[in-house]
C-alpha cells in the first residue's frame, strides 16, 4: 500500500512458457528474513496477519480475521434459538466501503501495483475492537 516499500515476486507470470511454483499445502510469500527484522508487537502482528492472509485465503478465514460476520442461513436461524444473534450481517466501521478493500493503482510502466488499504495494518490498528486479533482480550 502507499507509503510502504514493493514486495518483488507477488505478480506472477502465467503465460507460457513461464513456470510458477505452487505449494501443495499452504504457502507465504513471508521469508525468514522478514519475520526476524520484525521489531514490537505491531509489526510483528501485520506480519502474522498477512502470512494468515496468504495461507488460509482459500479457506474464508480472511474474512473472520478482519472481523466481519456473515448471517447464518435462514433454516438454521429457524430451527436454533441460539441463532438470533447471527442473523445479520456485521460490518466492523473501520472496514472499507464501496469495494475500498479490492482498490489499487496500478503503474504500467514500473509493473508495480499499489493497494488503497492494507488491511493487515488496519487490523493492527483495531487491535483493541472486539472483532479483531483475539490476542488481545
Amino acid at each position: 500500500s502507499e507509503g510502504e516499500p514493493f514486495r518483488e515476486g507477488l505478480v506472477l507470470d502465467r503465460k507460457a512458457p513461464a513456470l510458477v511454483s505452487i505449494p501443495y499445502v499452504s504457502g507465504t510469500s513471508v521469508t525468514e528474513e522478514m519475520i526476524g527484522g520484525t521489531s514490537g508487537i505491531d509489526e510483528t502482528l501485520a506480519l502474522l496477519y498477512l502470512m494468515r492472509q496468504e495461507i488460509f485465503f482459500a479457506e474464508g478465514r480472511r474474512v473472520a480475521d478482519l472481523g466481519i460476520r456473515l448471517p447464518v442461513c435462514e433454516v438454521e436461524a429457524a430451527n436454533t434459538p441460539s441463532a438470533a444473534d447471527y442473523i445479520e450481517a456485521l460490518i466492523p466501521s473501520f472496514i472499507p466501503l464501496n469495494y475500498g478493500m479490492d482498490s489499487f493503482t496500478m503503474d504500467d510502466d514500473a509493473m508495480e501495483v499499489t493497494v488503497a488499504y492494507n488491511m493487515n495494518r488496519i487490523i493492527v490498528e483495531n487491535k483493541a475492537s472486539e472483532y479483531v486479533a483475539p490476542f488481545f482480550d
